[in-house]
């Protein structure tokens, strides 16, 4: 049985670790995502696959996760270049979970045209996810109604997926 789970979440702003992937905080989000894939992957007759939108903060983390847990992911980049503006420790960590992804899709093949790219990223995932009978969305996610995250927990909702939130509000 094939069985998709992907991620959505806060970027380091609104995450209580910011950029320290070092931060007990960090660990603490990524062993709540880990936890998750473990099962989902070790589900006898379950062939778990994933997808991340690779932004930095909790898509990042979900990328390493799956890295670590060998379970093939795809990589729903908005555009080219989305990186180019964060910080360089930031660039090369996405850098490197981007080469471990099975398949890189660039929703938008150019560079950045503007916020649009990002809602059209979550749709695709969300596509993509809603492409298998049993699937799963993870959401770190703190409750806010604005932005990227809420964009894509509204639509995975209207998709009719199962959706498990983690508020990084509350991880202390």
């Amino acid at each position: 049985m094939e069985f998709r789970i992907g991620i959505t979440g806060h970027r380091p702003n609104k995450l209580p670790c910011q950029y320290d992937w070092d931060d007990a905080r960090a660990a603490m989000i990524r062993k709540w995502m880990r936890g998750h894939v473990f099962e989902l992957k070790n589900k006898p007759g379950t062939e778990l696959k994933a997808c991340t939108g690779m932004a930095l903060g909790a898509d990042l983390f979900f990328a390493a996760v799956c890295y670590w847990e060998d379970v093939p992911f795809k990589a729903f980049c908005p555009c080219w270049g989305q990186e180019n503006k964060w910080p360089t420790e930031s660039q090369d960590r996405y850098m490197s979970l981007l080469r471990k992804a099975e398949e890189i899709i660039y929703v938008h093949n150019g560079p950045y045209p503007g916020p649009q790219c990002m809602l059209e990223r979550n749709q695709a995932m969300v596509d993509w996810l809603k492409g298998s009978k049993h699937s799963l969305l993870l959401a770190i996610w703190n409750g806010d109604l604005k932005g990227g995250t809420a964009d894509m927990i509204k639509r995975a909702k209207q998709a009719g997926l199962e959706i498990l939130v983690l508020d990084p509000s509350k991880q202390e």
